[in-house]
């Protein structure tokens, strides 16, 4: 596998660094960060309405 030349490599840490700047600017969360934020706040949602029947039932769940 060929190495790319000195001038691709410093080309996208200079792109990357503007990137990230103007990215850093604009919002307070990476895009992966933004990602996981969903992805537990959805699960927190499916846990809370999953307790509220348990409490409506009376049932709890136990894990075996």
């Amino acid at each position: 596998m060929a190495v790319p030349p000195l001038y691709v490599l410093l080309g996208f840490i200079a792109s990357i660094t503007v990137l990230a700047t103007l990215w850093s600017r604009f919002f307070q969360r990476g895009p992966l960060e933004w990602l996981m934020g969903k992805a537990t706040g959805l699960a927190r949602c499916i846990d809370t309405t999953v307790l509220r029947r348990q409490e409506r039932t009376g049932t709890s769940a136990t894990l075996r």
